[in-house]
């Protein structure tokens, strides 16, 4: 997802994560890595939005400021829009950065 304004543009990839362990979760943490450094380096602003129930990665080691982590079954999204909507009141100056 992308938002756009006068003064920059945020890009949100959004990743998912159903499944635990093995070769799939090194995979899932790469991805997200990858997406965020290639849209830093592009002058974006990024704030990845992951739903893993069961993700163990270092969300500190991400190359961005700003993330959002619900620590949920990402079929459980719609169960858990309060939770959603409290963590992008937290980073709320990050939008209004670029308007």
């Amino acid at each position: 997802m992308s938002i756009a304004g006068p003064n920059g543009t945020i890009l949100m990839p959004v990743k998912s994560r159903e499944t635990m362990g093995g070769g799939h979760a090194q995979l899932f943490t790469r991805d997200i890595h990858k997406s965020i450094s290639v849209a830093e380096d592009h002058g974006f602003i990024c704030i990845p939005v992951i739903f893993a129930e069961s993700w163990q990665g270092n969300l500190q080691s991400l190359p961005c400021q700003n993330y959002i982590y619900l620590p949920i079954n990402p079929n459980q999204i719609a169960n858990n829009m309060n939770t959603l909507e409290a963590e992008i009141k937290k980073i709320i100056s990050v939008f209004t950065s670029i308007s």
